[in-house]
């Protein structure tokens, strides 16, 4: 007995091993492994993370060797990266972002003390997808969904959250997905004062990586103290017209705001306020706009079917359904904002991993369910098409060959 049990962790250690070895080889074989063997093969809890890590590295592999266009967010953080590399640390703070200050911080750490600048977007890529197969494997042990769904659903979520606009603007995603997977934990895992208080650390220093977060952590808490406990139906409905036409009605209380307290624009926030409410349908490209607008109806749709099926037992659930509901309706508020709706697409993209899961899990009517998986693979054959004409117009250019990307060099 002994002996079996000897020779099963020895072959898992072999199976890890060559694991490792493999990215070591090739990267990209790790990555196509890996992935085949999360999502097929892999049952096992403790293999499950490692092949989280694995996936992760290799993904963070390419990033660390992405060469940005003068137009993406990552050009702008290597420009400051460079920078930062020839200055002290409290120098440092003069030429980083204004008002995040831990962002300057990791950057410092990766240009000055590592003296590598691919550092920074190949972390927060490492940390970002780590975090979004951990609320895959939270949700896989509570919701069991066959794996082929829960391939789909990956695939989905994939081309949902636009993979080039994370690899080239690394910040917003990496703050969501730490965002969501907190969320998660929120309605999903058994509170305690010191979870509680984690998160809201965590929240706080992802806030001083990207102060994106504020708008995320104040809709939470206002839904969570204030929105959840209306009684009165007719108020609520009020507010969700409000929350629907949010943007035009923000836009104009910053006009007052501009002259009783022009002041206030040398605040940050309002400065973003500002920029965004200023440029209201102000559309670049329609058919994202449309495609997006698709998506935010097509989670609503997925959401609606599930929140009648609940029993009213499934407390923890019926909440996440009511609070995704709230997101949704506040996404389709920033409708008249280009740059607000895609930022909110990478959120639910991330927020409705569970909405599927549960659906997958309790819908019996094989029909319906037949027509969600179909509608969620048109929509990847969608999301495709648009990443592949993305990626004609605007490349992903590496500082390696193919042939020396594809094998593992530093």
């Amino acid at each position: 007995m002994e002996y079996l049990k000897n020779k099963i962790i020895i072959s898992k250690s072999l199976q890890y091993l060559l694991l490792v070895l493999s990215f070591f080889i090739s990267p990209l074989i790790s990555l196509l492994i890996s992935i085949i063997l999360y999502f097929f093969y892999i049952d096992h809890e403790i293999n499950k993370k490692f092949l989280i890590i694995m996936i992760s590295l290799s993904i963070a592999y390419f990033s660390f060797h992405l060469i940005p266009l003068e137009t993406d967010d990552l050009f702008r953080h290597y420009k400051i990266l460079n920078t930062i590399k020839n200055v002290s640390f409290l120098d440092s703070f003069k030429f980083g972002y204004p008002g995040v200050p831990l962002n300057t911080i990791i950057m410092y750490i990766c240009s000055k003390i590592f003296n590598e600048v691919r550092l920074y977007p190949s972390i927060l890529i490492f940390f970002g997808f780590l975090f979004l197969f951990m609320i895959f494997l939270k949700l896989e042990n509570k919701f069991r969904i066959p794996k082929s769904l829960e391939f789909i659903l990956f695939v989905f979520v994939f081309f949902e959250m636009v993979p080039r606009y994370y690899f080239s603007g690394i910040r917003n995603h990496f703050t969501f997905i730490i965002l969501s997977f907190l969320i998660i934990e929120f309605y999903f895992s058994k509170k305690s004062r010191s979870k509680i208080l984690l998160s809201i650390i965590i929240s706080i220093l992802l806030y001083f990586i990207h102060n994106g977060v504020i708008l995320v952590l104040i809709l939470f808490s206002f839904y969570e103290l204030i929105y959840k406990n209306l009684v009165s139906k007719k108020i609520c409905k009020i507010l969700n017209v409000f929350i629907v036409f949010c943007l035009p009605l923000i836009a104009f209380a910053m006009n007052i705001v501009k002259e009783i307290m022009p002041s206030l624009l040398n605040f940050v926030l309002f400065q973003k306020i500002n920029f965004y409410t200023s440029t209201l349908f102000n559309i670049q490209n329609i058919n994202q706009y449309i495609l997006f607008i698709i998506l935010v109806i097509f989670n609503m749709i997925v959401n609606y079917l599930i929140i009648n099926k609940i029993k009213t037992t499934d407390n923890e659930i019926i909440k996440y359904l009511n609070f995704f509901k709230f997101i949704c309706l506040v996404t389709l508020g920033f409708i008249p904002n280009m740059m607000m709706l895609l930022r909110f697409i990478y959120l639910i993209s991330f927020l409705s991993i569970p909405i599927f899961f549960i659906y997958f899990n309790k819908e019996n009517n094989k029909m319906r369910k037949n027509i969600i998986i179909f509608t969620m693979v048109v929509l990847i054959g969608i999301q495709i098409i648009y990443t592949y004409k993305s990626l004609i117009a605007y490349p992903l250019l590496f500082d390696k060959g193919l042939i020396d990307l594809l094998f593992f060099t530093y």
